[in-house]
């Protein structure tokens, strides 16, 4: 609470796990915003080494640090930051990406002019890869300013994620609820979802998140996680998916090339045979004839990984 003991207009929720070197980086990229009508919440989820100890560089009065006792994965980390969050809007920053600093400006500054019924938004981001030496490489720029004219509210969820610079409406969460703590993966698809179901977005065309790309803090078997969490998914969401058909078949495409990358190719198929009775039936059947001869293709990997 700010020193008048109004609120801040702004909540940023820091999920940390095991990344004393990277965090201080996305900590300062906050700090370091145009706009400082804000308070910052790292959850640390039980790392061996606790954050504070990373962070003792900082005093701002801001930054706050809560610990959990034991790892419980990224889910209930967000979920910990959201329901200690004061502000008005609650945004959130991975621990190993960096915010530009007019991230929290320009968001601000579309929540200020836009209607109740828009509930989040979120921005451009820049690809980089980190290398040894310090330095860090573009990789690729995505920004989704013409991302309303060619695709329905609905497929939000298929290209977003936490890590794009998503700053919800505190009060939407009243209404859509928290990340689903039981999924270990893939916890943003499942809340955009419900989030894309009951209120409309805006988009930031600049690119302001930095989102890195690294060795660190990786899932040992990541595909056959997100698998399962894209089965659950589909199940729990099957009432809203049904009237959502392009959605439903690129979350169907998604799981059948996950369990084809990890071995499980009868799971594949019964994914992909399932979204026969969607749109473009061609372009399914196409990808069961690639996946079946072990050629998924470099687009749809990427799809995958998505």
């Amino acid at each position: 609470m700010k020193a008048d003991g109004s609120r801040p207009r702004v909540s940023i929720v820091v999920p940390t796990f095991a990344r004393p070197a990277l965090l201080p980086r996305a900590i300062a990229s906050v700090l370091e915003q145009t706009f400082q009508d804000f308070e910052l919440l790292v959850v640390d989820d039980a790392s061996p080494k606790s954050a504070e100890d990373a962070l003792t560089a900082f005093s701002d009065q801001r930054l706050k640090v809560v610990r959990h006792r034991s790892n419980r994965g990224s889910a209930a980390a967000r979920n910990t930051g959201i329901r200690l969050a004061r502000g008005e809007l609650v945004a959130f920053l991975d621990d190993d990406d960096n915010a530009l600093p007019g991230w929290l400006q320009a968001t601000a500054d579309v929540f200020a002019t836009a209607p109740p019924r828009v509930g989040y938004a979120w921005c451009g981001v820049r690809d980089v890869q980190a290398m040894p030496d310090g330095t860090r490489i573009t990789l690729r720029e995505r920004r989704w300013e013409h991302f309303r004219d060619s695709e329905p509210p609905a497929m939000a969820p298929n290209v977003l994620a936490t890590g794009y610079g998503l700053v919800v409406r505190a009060c939407c969460f009243d209404h859509v609820g928290l990340f689903d703590e039981s999924l270990r993966a893939c916890v943003d698809v499942d809340f955009l979802l419900r989030l894309a179901l009951r209120f409309d977005y805006a988009v930031v065309p600049e690119i302001l998140i930095e989102v890195s790309h690294h060795e660190l803090g990786q899932l040992t078997d990541p595909s056959r996680q997100r698998a399962e969490a894209y089965e659950r998914i589909l199940e729990k969401h099957g009432q809203p998916l049904s009237h959502l058909p392009a959605l439903r078949l690129s979350l169907q495409r998604k799981l059948a090339l996950l369990r084809y990358q990890t071995g499980e190719r009868s799971r594949g198929r019964r994914a992909l045979l399932a979204a026969l009775g969607g749109p473009d039936r061609l372009g399914t059947l196409r990808r069961l004839v690639a996946y079946e001869l072990g050629r998924g293709g470099a687009r749809t990997r990427r799809e995958a990984r998505r």
